[in-house]
């Protein structure tokens, strides 16, 4: 062997040591990108997760509470959100509709997933994890506000079918003129 074929083969060596030295410097990083990005989506499940528990707990903890007397009357003629020391104890005549079907299985502003079967509403009126009641023609229903309006719909309330059934007896979706509003706690 000459001594060029020797410094050939020696620097081959090198370069294949140098290469396998590089490919498990890479694969340690990848290993450590995979890493942080496996607990950058724990981390997000789990807030998640809590958001949803806060959600739940106020609809669990949603009965009919004392409803403060007021003979206030008011109809918003503004595009919401207001203050909510405005609309604290105050009736609220808004018309009322319900979620279409589309919005199932969506998140709501406030972070939970939208099912028929919860008690919550939307409302541009009222903040966000607020208690109403809602009466109409002597039926009352209580529920908890999660989501927003578009800010054209200043004088509604969007009901989940649930409590749209429940207020209305089951009639088919459309609006519920003049319904009775009234924030009971938050």
């Amino acid at each position: 062997m000459t001594n060029k074929e020797v410094i050939e083969r020696h620097l081959m060596a090198q370069s294949n040591a140098i290469h396998a030295e590089r490919k498990t410097r890479s694969e340690a990083a990848r290993m450590r990108f995979e890493a942080i990005a496996f607990i950058a989506t724990l981390a997000t499940c789990i807030a998640t997760i809590v958001v949803v528990r806060e959600s739940n707990a106020r609809l669990d903890d949603l009965a009919p509470a004392q409803v403060p007397a007021t003979t206030e009357t008011l109809r918003p003629s503004f595009i919401a959100p207001v203050n909510p020391s405005q609309t604290a104890g105050a009736h609220l005549i808004l018309d009322a509709s319900t979620y279409a079907d589309k919005y199932i299985g969506r998140m709501t502003a406030s972070g939970i997933t939208y099912r028929h079967s919860k008690p919550i509403a939307a409302s541009n009126v009222h903040p966000l994890g607020a208690r109403v009641s809602i009466t109409y023609r002597g039926r009352t229903v209580y529920a908890v506000i999660e989501d927003r309006l578009a800010k054209r719909h200043s004088d509604r309330i969007d009901l989940s079918r649930s409590l749209w059934d429940a207020l209305t007896n089951n009639a088919e979706p459309s609006i519920a003129r003049d319904c009775k509003v009234m924030e009971v706690a938050r």
